[in-house]
């Protein structure tokens, strides 16, 4: 009954996928600005790459020339970092390398920084397929310091996850499973199925790496759900190809081959023909183990033509040493030395007596940028506490001020209202004195007119009685 769900859950999700694709198709109908053009286009190129590579080119390729005409450089920058995914998926490593610089190149000069993160991680990713773990290392460091200067979590997933498997690869596993577990830890932060079932097959390979087989089988089991879910072709691939590996350890070879099997056609599907190599050589060496010598050496060959088609040392490295122990067991030792020189000069070129010495010197670097980078963090965070003191103490020493300012302020209005008050007082004791003086200038005023007023009513009474005298004086003598 769980299985019946499962399946009904898978074909909802494939056909969600379907839906979304459709729906982007139907977009590019409509009439839209460039940008938004560039932007639908990069999705389905992104979409159709986790399912076929072949599809998804042309949509890359048509976003990357509307996005030069619009100078549009962040779409510009995604177009050519998607191009590199599909391009070191066909096994063209050169083109993908030139692809990738010009996508880091435009984030460089444009502070995509985000953008830039994703194209250290595939630079990384091409090295280490190339068997240059050196080089890939001291991208996927970059990459990472980057990430956590600015809490990128997405980004910072991938980060972790390439950073163990290079510690993987210089046999640090426990330095490996805690980067390892820091990136699951962050994809069940984000919810991120793809990369948590990416980070899980990684695991699943230090466990391998250390034989804990039962381990390891539990991670890549988790991680085929995860892949199902997600109907990412690639890690389902990985994920047969890693059980087969742990089946064929423990000598269950019809298992082994299914698997392997399975995971080939998976990889031939997709276009993921870089891992083909790896998967035919393996599926000569099960062959091998059950003497069916013909099937053995097809397989061989085809590994060796595709080592050779994908330019991939590693690969080749191991299809020639298939080989030796294939003619060896026919009885052919001339062609099994051949094949055995071949083996040797190749594996003396890819690996030689330094690599202990620069893995080293590759984690020494690690934490010594990682060093770095936190204390230039604890440097910025001090500077910015000690702008904020001083700022605090500028703050303070104005408030001082402006407060010595108010008070000096408020004691030059209580002083002057004190001078008015007793100018007010004083101004009133002079209006009183000039009352009392102005009632006294009246009152001699009035005692002043009164007299006069007195004299005149004396005056006109004399002058009365001379007239009256001089009437009389008048008549009087004309009587005479």
């Amino acid at each position: 009954m769980r299985k019946v769900l499962f399946f009904l859950f898978l074909t909802s999700y494939t056909i969600c996928r379907a839906d979304r694709v459709d729906s982007l198709l139907n977009r590019l109908k409509q009439d839209m600005p460039d940008t938004e053009r560039v932007n639908t286009l990069n999705y389905l190129c992104y979409e159709k790459y986790l399912v076929d590579i072949n599809q998804a080119i042309p949509f890359g390729k048509q976003a990357l020339v509307i996005g030069r005409k619009a100078n549009y450089y962040k779409g510009m920058a995604l177009s050519w970092l998607y191009l590199s995914y599909l391009y070191h998926g066909k096994g063209e490593h050169e083109d993908a390398l030139k692809l990738v610089d010009s996508s880091i190149t435009i984030c460089k000069g444009h502070g995509l920084e985000y953008l830039k993160v994703k194209g250290l991680n595939q630079k990384g990713n091409m090295y280490g397929d190339m068997g240059d773990i050196k080089t890939s290392l001291v991208y996927y460091l970059e990459a990472s310091v980057i990430s956590e200067r600015y809490k990128d979590k997405k980004t910072l997933i991938g980060a972790y996850g390439n950073i163990g498997i290079c510690f993987m690869a210089s046999k640090q596993y426990e330095k490996s499973k805690e980067y390892l577990r820091k990136g699951i830890a962050l994809c069940d932060e984000m919810n991120d199925i793809k990369n948590k079932g990416n980070i899980l097959n990684n695991l699943g390979g230090v466990y391998l790496e250390e034989k804990k087989y039962d381990s390891a089988r539990v991670c890549f089991i988790e991680g085929e759900k995860l892949f199902q879910k997600a109907n990412y072709k690639r890690g389902l691939g990985y994920c047969n190809y890693y059980l087969g590996f742990i089946n064929k350890q423990e000598e269950k070879l019809p298992e082994a081959l299914q698997r392997f099997e399975k995971a080939g056609a998976i990889f031939l599907e997709s276009g993921h023909t870089s891992e083909l190599p790896n998967i035919y050589t393996c599926i000569a060496e099960v062959y091998l183990r059950q003497n069916q010598v013909s099937m053995a050496l097809t397989y061989a060959k085809r590994s060796e033509e595709e080592a050779e088609k994908e330019q991939s040392g590693y690969d080749l490295k191991e299809a020639f040493h298939i080989l030796k122990e294939i003619y060896e067991s026919m009885g052919d030792h001339k062609t099994a030395l051949v094949y055995y020189e071949k083996y040797v000069v190749l594996k003396d070129s890819l690996f030689n007596s330094e690599s202990t010495a620069q893995m080293a010197e590759m984690q020494t670097k690690y934490e010594t940028d990682k060093k770095e980078s936190e204390n230039k963090l604890l440097q910025e965070k001090n500077d910015s506490n000690a702008k904020t003191i001083k700022q605090q103490q500028y703050i303070g020493i104005a408030v001082g001020l402006i407060c010595v300012l108010l008070i000096a302020f408020a004691v030059v209005i209580f002083r002057s209202n004190k001078q008015k008050q007793k100018a007010n007082i004083e101004l009133e004791r002079k209006n009183h004195l000039i009352e009392k003086q102005k009632e006294l200038v009246e009152e001699k005023q009035k005692e002043i007119l009164d007299s006069i007023h007195y004299a005149r009513r004396i005056q006109r009474t004399l002058l009365t009685s001379e007239r009256y005298i001089g009437r009389n004086l008048a008549r009087l003598n004309k009587k005479q």
